[in-house]
């Protein structure tokens, strides 16, 4: 056990690195042991097969938002607007900050911002403040896409471009769109998102650019076609633990359903034993029955102890107020920060439980709720 948990180090060992919450061996160690003895060494085999596809260091998005910038979006601006010098191009993108300081934005903008710098002693600052011929945003991983849908809404009611008119209005004037470039999309949410954002804003296309190989496949829908990509448990009978949280949940959609006057979405507790047909996430069809049960019972009890039930919280990650479901289930980790979309047992730190990753609370503010959610939730 001691060289598995001395591999996963080596994965993740730059998290927070220099801040409160470092990742280090007793952080790993102490994590594991609040799991059943018997099932410590498979949880760690299996985790660290995760981690190699999904742990994003610094210097993987340094070279992934480099080369998206530098192939796709110069393929763009050529195709688009005739133009072929990069440092012109650059010079005409307007990269949206909205973020509060700590979070995901800001830190991917410095880092671009590096790159700018290095490579065209470009300021990022002074970029598509004239001839602005696309708005980028920028952001680690599109979970939910909540985010996404409401910074973006939110800073197009402000006044970037010109003192006369906000955002929408100089961007509908102007006929420009959003490009929007993340490191890890799921794509099932993104095509729900980018509908919701072209219904809502008519005028203003919301685009997208990623690798394919950085899609997350979650299209629960239709599990025959999908590689169901996330923690995904499938039903167990006779598991009265997960049955009675099952219904709780059911219950308080319900209720803010009926408050709010909101349709519900479908239920998706629990996949077909018989999908993925082909395992992409695991290294086995019966290890990822086994990991998923022992994440989400784990997760249940952590979300049994929260002294706050709000809507939008669950076991297996905070989802959507309409879904039925134990939670997002994503599993994607980054050196500064984990979504809370991801199960509980990776990030909570209360009642006694030891994270494996040391969040940053961030609080966006009273007018967006968020600073209500997180005294009311882990307060």
């Amino acid at each position: 056990m001691k060289n598995l948990i001395n591999q996963i180090f080596e994965i993740v060992k730059g998290y927070r690195e220099g801040e409160d919450g470092e990742m280090s061996i007793d952080i790993i160690t102490n994590w594991i042991r609040q799991f059943d003895e018997e099932d410590q060494e498979f949880l760690l085999s299996e985790l660290l097969h995760i981690l190699k596809l999904r742990y994003a260091s610094k210097d993987n998005f340094k070279e992934y938002f480099k080369g998206i910038l530098f192939k796709d979006i110069a393929k763009m601006a050529q195709s688009n607007f005739g133009l072929t010098d990069l440092k012109d191009i650059f010079g005409k993108l307007y990269f949206i900050d909205q973020q509060p300081k700590d979070k995901s934005q800001k830190n991917i903008l410095n880092i671009l911002g590096d790159v700018l710098r290095e490579e065209f002693d470009l300021d990022i600052s002074n970029c598509g403040k004239d001839n602005v011929i696309a708005v980028i945003y920028l952001d680690d991983i599109l979970c939910t896409g909540d985010t996404l849908f409401k910074g973006l809404s939110d800073w197009l009611q402000k006044a970037d471009f010109a003192a006369d008119k906000n955002n929408k209005e100089f961007m509908e004037e102007k006929k420009l769109n959003v490009i929007s470039i993340f490191y890890a999309v799921h794509n099932l949410n993104m095509y729900k998102v980018r509908s919701r954002f072209n219904r809502e804003h008519k005028n203003i296309q919301l685009g997208f650019i990623w690798e394919d190989n950085h899609g997350i496949d979650n299209d629960y829908r239709k599990p025959q076609n999908s590689a169901l990509q996330f923690i995904y448990p499938k039903y167990k009978a006779e598991e009265k633990l997960i049955e009675d949280c099952r219904a709780q949940i059911e219950e308080k959609v319900d209720g803010y359903c009926d408050e709010k006057r909101y349709s519900r979405t479908e239920n998706y507790f629990y996949r077909d034993k018989n999908y993925p047909s082909k395992e992409s996430m695991f290294t086995s069809n019966a290890n990822r029955d086994r990991f998923e049960e022992i994440i989400l019972k784990k997760s249940i009890e952590l979300y049994n102890l929260a002294d706050s039930k709000k809507v939008r919280m669950r076991p297996l990650g905070n989802g959507l107020t309409t879904d039925k479901s134990f939670g997002f289930g994503t599993l994607f980790f980054t050196w500064r920060n984990v979504p809370y979309n991801t199960p509980m047992v990776f990030w909570y730190e209360h009642k006694g439980w030891q994270p494996l990753f040391k969040r940053n609370y961030t609080e966006y503010g009273s007018a967006s709720g968020w600073d209500d959610f997180f005294k009311e939730l882990f307060g």
